[in-house]
């Protein structure tokens, strides 16, 4: 057998909205922008490499 553990983490909104941040385990984190109630629809998903990522939090610190 072959077991895998994810992470994930989600920002939930109250308007049924969320992101959701999973680590692909091949060097990336995947950020998907999900909506909707009862049935999640899937409205973009973006591939992060993790070296990346501290460039990709600066660009939001100076866009906040």
């Amino acid at each position: 057998m072959t077991y895998s553990i994810t992470k994930e983490i989600r920002i939930h909104h109250d308007d049924g909205w969320h992101y959701e941040f999973l680590d692909d385990d091949q060097g990336c984190i995947e950020v998907s922008s999900l909506q909707g109630s009862g049935i999640e629809v899937t409205t973009g998903t973006l591939h992060i490499p993790k070296d990346c990522i501290p460039h990709f939090i600066s660009v939001l610190e100076e866009l906040k």
